[in-house]
């Protein structure tokens, strides 16, 4: 399904440190607020012609507005956003002017637009947050007084997706994890998405 540019979905994944969770790879990963990746998965969020530019102004945290770069084929829209950090937007150095030796040198921040369209998350608040795995493994299917290996291999393709609250503390679950893949098959691919 297509959803348009102004259309926002929303994923709540429920779940805590005690909930029973899913079980894979004979118990090597059991967790709960988690999409478990043995198939194809695959978002797709409506994405801008022009993904990056840079500041032209430094813009310190917790303002709203960032001056940028633009041209005639400029696709952003004016929006809401709370920086948490400085961005430094100085002019680039000219030359050797202060020591680094190389030539000409950029440091204004780079800007780079996220749709924040589709999102992942959970409604925990103890650290236990969202997380997307991405494995492959074998099962043994008895069928007719035989066993016959089954396999499932996850392919990831991703496309403008905000995963918040991701990652559960004190384990190795991280917002994004992809393991355990051998290099056969279709293989996954991450664009324009931010796991905070």
């Amino acid at each position: 399904y297509s959803y348009g540019a102004n259309k926002k979905v929303t994923f709540v994944l429920s779940g805590n440190r005690s909930s029973n969770g899913i079980t894979l790879q004979n118990e090597d990963y059991t967790t709960t607020n988690v999409i478990a990746v043995t198939g194809y998965f695959g978002i797709f969020a409506p994405t801008n012609k022009i993904l990056t530019t840079r500041l032209t102004k430094t813009a310190l945290a917790q303002t709203n507005t960032l001056t940028v770069q633009m041209d005639a084929t400029f696709d952003w829209n004016v929006g809401d956003i709370t920086l948490k950090y400085d961005h430094y937007g100085a002019p680039t150095i000219a030359g050797n002017a202060e020591g680094y030796g190389a030539g000409d040198f950029d440091r204004r921040a780079v800007v780079t637009k996220l749709n924040r369209n589709i999102l992942v998350t959970t409604g925990g608040t103890d650290g236990w947050g969202a997380s997307i795995y991405v494995t492959e493994y074998t099962i043994e299917v008895p069928f007719g007084g035989d066993v016959f290996p089954v396999q499932y291999r996850g392919v990831l393709n991703i496309t403008g997706l905000w995963c918040d609250f991701c990652g559960q503390v004190d384990t190795n679950h991280a917002g994004l994890q992809i393991e355990n893949l051998t290099p056969d098959g279709n293989m996954s691919y991450v664009n324009n998405s931010v796991f905070s």
